[in-house]
């Protein structure tokens, strides 16, 4: 199967302010002491930090790192982004349809419209 048209999926923040150009010098060290402390906010914002380069190195399994984290809580934003993650081949450069799915398919289960979209996307590409 194709990477859905050939495009890098975004992946989604759990928090827009994310983006602030204010935030990018103090802001990585904050969060990520409070994901190592187990606020699954911050495990999520610290991972889109790391898969975005936003204020800190793009650092792809520092990403997976702290979404599966997360995502193994439940968190239905950082199990969206992991199967974003598979779906771009973000995890060990490969591309992974079935994990993608089965992360996509716990956020759907949750009511997370973005995952119960991306799932229909990837059934009508099959």
């Amino acid at each position: 199967m194709k990477n859905l048209n050939d495009k890098r999926l975004a992946y989604l923040p759990i928090d827009e302010s994310i983006e602030s150009p204010a935030n990018k010098e103090f802001y990585p060290d904050l969060v990520e002491a409070e994901a190592e402390r187990g606020i699954f906010k911050s495990m999520c914002t610290i991972a889109y930090m790391y898969a975005k380069g936003l204020g800190v190195k793009q650092d792809y399994e520092k990403a997976f790192k702290w979404f599966l984290e997360a995502a193994e809580s439940g968190q239905a934003n950082a199990q969206y982004n992991l199967g974003v993650m598979y779906i771009n081949g973000d995890v060990k450069n490969k591309t992974d349809y079935k994990k993608a799915c089965r992360w996509l398919r716990k956020a759907a289960e949750q009511d997370f419209e973005q995952a119960k979209q991306l799932l229909d996307r990837i059934n009508t590409a099959e």
